[in-house]
């Protein structure tokens, strides 16, 4: 009799230990965080950052440190390409107004001279058919076997020009072009024309050339890329 007492005692306190082990299971659950979720985590935080500070300079008007960001952040895993394609309509918006804004009657009248004098350096140019410029602005820093633009765009006052990632070691060797280039804009619009050269690499712009009205020639400017 005693044995079936004792038994059904260790039976009772088994089931209870075990009815403990599953109820303190069910209460908690223990989080564990993986090398894999924190590295996750901490790349969120980083694009985020990214992301703030290129909207930032896009509201100051910092086309320089918005792109330079922007291609920081386009180099991160997880990066946004939705996000990206409104950062660089952004970008290309701005860099169209971006230049010397110096209203002073002075700085009209170095412009209005520098003007005037591209007109008479580059006659012939300002006097060719759209098409004609078109196809003179393909040819320039051509190479024997291949054009060093792949796209050319003529606007009103604006030139647009694309090159591709392998010519882009050929495009920073030729500076002079792309000012003359600008010299030759200017000449037909009668203003301080505007020349933007984009990658198909990042589809950002890599040089934006201007018309300085301190030294009254054309400017060549370098993006982050």
């Amino acid at each position: 009799m005693r044995f079936w007492t004792r038994l059904r005692f260790v039976q009772r306190f088994l089931l209870l230990a075990s009815l403990v082990t599953i109820g303190s299971g069910c209460g908690s659950q223990k989080i564990i965080h993986t090398p894999e979720a924190q590295s996750t985590q901490v790349n969120r935080e980083e694009l985020r950052a990214l992301a703030n500070k290129v909207d930032s300079s896009l509201a100051q008007g910092d086309l320089v440190n918005a792109q330079r960001e922007a291609l920081t952040y386009r180099a991160q895993r997880g990066a946004d390409p939705n996000l990206l394609a409104e950062w660089r309509r952004k970008i290309w918006m701005i860099s169209e107004s971006w230049g010397p804004h110096d209203n002073s009657a002075l700085a009209k009248r170095e412009i209005k001279s520098a003007v005037a004098a591209r007109k008479k350096i580059y006659a012939h140019e300002r006097k060719m058919s759209h098409e004609a410029f078109v196809k003179w602005l393909g040819k320039q820093g051509a190479t024997a076997t291949e054009p060093l633009f792949s796209k050319v765009d003529v606007q009103d006052g604006s030139v647009q020009l694309w090159v591709t990632n392998q010519q882009m070691p050929t495009l920073d060797f030729n500076m002079k072009t792309l000012a003359e280039i600008n010299d030759a804009v200017v000449a037909r619009c009668g203003c301080a024309g505007r020349t933007n050269v984009g990658t198909y690499d990042t589809g950002f712009p890599v040089y934006l050339v201007r018309l300085d009205p301190d030294t009254r020639q054309s400017q060549v400017i370098a993006m982050p890329r």
